[in-house]
């Protein structure tokens, strides 16, 4: 969840300085409007974001992987996320089909590249990098949803270790004042708080972790 929040928010900052950036003409009223050229490199931003988000999520979910096969891919092009030319460079790129959304990235610097230079963005060199340096943190943050989504410990796993630490914690009493071990009272009592404290905190400090992911 924080991944994606993140996530959502490089989006948004993005789109904000794409904005702040487009060439605009004063319009009624002392305010000012988009220029018809930079509005529709906007739009076609704003399109591929919403492209990119959907072959992301698409490529990290069951539920969502068919939009990935031709055919979904042919309902994006029904519904305006992509036009048949895009389709067809997505579908012929040398890429998996779980990595296209990193394609979208590459159209969206371009987009804003030509845009600069056409002049229907402001900004010089320095804003170009400062694009780059979004969109590869961008692209960091929606391939580590990846890693994450790999790296998690198995749901059966954590009940077993719960399973071990509790065994531990409820045997060392019996044996601890058992004949073999022939620990005294204080030594027991605080042995079997130590163990407590030690191995169940961390089990669920470690468990509090995995329901964070």
């Amino acid at each position: 969840m924080t991944t994606c929040r993140m996530l959502q928010g490089r989006l948004n900052d993005l789109v904000m300085a794409l904005a702040g950036f487009a060439q605009r003409v004063d319009g009624t009223g002392g305010s000012s409007e988009f220029t018809p050229s930079s509005r529709k490199i906007l739009e076609v931003v704003a399109r591929y974001i919403r492209l990119f988000n959907i072959l992301s999520y698409a490529s990290l979910t069951r539920s969502h992987r068919p939009l990935l096969t031709p055919q979904g891919m042919r309902r994006m092009v029904y519904r305006g996320l992509m036009t048949p030319k895009e389709r067809k460079v997505l579908i012929k790129a040398p890429v998996a089909a779980t990595q296209r959304h990193n394609a979208v990235l590459m159209w969206i610097l371009r987009a804003v590249i030509e845009g600069r230079k056409a002049g229907h963005i402001d900004g010089g060199f320095g804003f170009e990098q400062q694009m780059m340096s979004k969109i590869q943190e961008i692209r960091a943050q929606a391939n580590s949803m990846e890693s994450v989504l790999r790296g998690r410990m198995p749901f059966a796993y954590a009940h077993i270790v719960q399973v071990l630490i509790d065994a531990v914690l409820w045997m060392y009493p019996i044996m601890a004042f058992s004949k073999g071990m022939n620990l005294s009272f204080h030594l027991g009592v605080l042995g079997t708080a130590l163990l407590t404290c030690s191995y169940q905190g961390l089990f669920d400090l470690g468990k509090r972790s995995f329901l964070l992911l």
